[in-house]
């Protein structure tokens, strides 16, 4: 063989050796194993952003409640008469409406009539991440609510009409604020048909956070709390005295006399 026909041979690619049936096997085995691996850790990380994006949002809301306070007589906001339509003079004053421009916000009947109604995910504190879609097309006459005032903490206004009539809560006579809640994730799909519940009692809380619901309670502060420390019976949910019998982890009703 001549030198030059050496070069030649030296120059000719190698042939390529594809891989095994078995090779792939594993590949496709050691990918799956890393897929397991990491999933549950992404959807755990995911999970732990949406509850502090939740708990940021309520503790907002909070403290645009408390900024309400101040101005009015230290009285907390309305929560919203949840039988008629939001945009109805009655609910003028209701805090998603009257309070919303204190936190930058739009109110809720100003996003609605402009076409965007707060859906999960949105930039808006009206939004929770990890709330579900709405199973019903929101509308002015049934809004769709991921938070919710304490429906506790509120008297009602023909309980405040009397006779006698009595002042709605203050936050000076709450007996234990850093313990009672102010704002609470909300069942936007509730099941009671046409009502958009703009408040939340002990009975129909929800947790939407591994267990645990976001809470902002009546001193400005917030913290996620486990549903059994926080969900009533119906008559614990219904009374104050009922739940003022036992010690709690929170309260609903601001003291154990508040009417409904």
């Amino acid at each position: 063989m001549t030198g030059q026909s050496c070069i030649r041979e030296s120059l000719r690619p190698a042939q390529c050796k594809g891989f095994t049936l078995i090779e792939l096997l594993v590949v496709i085995a050691i990918i799956a194993i890393l897929a397991g691996l990491l999933l549950p850790a992404l959807a755990k990380a995911k999970g732990k952003a949406h509850a502090i994006t939740c708990l940021n949002d309520v503790k907002q809301w909070s403290l645009a409640c408390m900024l309400y306070a101040e101005d009015n007589e230290d009285q907390v906001p309305e929560e919203g008469n949840t039988t008629i339509p939001i945009n109805q003079a009655a609910n003028a004053d209701a805090w998603y409406n009257l309070i919303a421009k204190t936190v930058d916000q739009s109110s809720l009947v100003a996003l609605y009539t402009s076409g965007s109604p707060p859906l999960p995910g949105d930039k808006t504190i009206f939004s929770c991440p990890a709330a579900p879609r709405p199973k019903f097309n929101p509308a002015i006459g049934k809004a769709y609510f991921m938070y919710g005032m304490n429906g506790r903490l509120c008297i009602n206004k023909g309980t405040r009409a009397g006779p006698p009539p009595i002042p709605n809560t203050k936050l000076v006579g709450i007996t234990k604020p850093s313990d009672t809640i102010f704002i609470a994730e909300a069942d936007g799909n509730s099941p009671t048909a046409g009502v958009a519940q703009s408040n939340v009692t002990g009975q129909y809380a929800v947790a939407r956070h591994e267990g645990r619901g976001q809470f902002a309670m009546c001193d400005g502060s917030a913290r996620a709390i486990r549903l059994k420390d926080f969900i009533r019976t119906s008559a614990e949910s219904n009374n104050a005295s009922e739940e003022w019998k036992a010690s709690r982890e929170v309260y609903w009703y601001p003291t154990a006399t508040t009417p409904n």
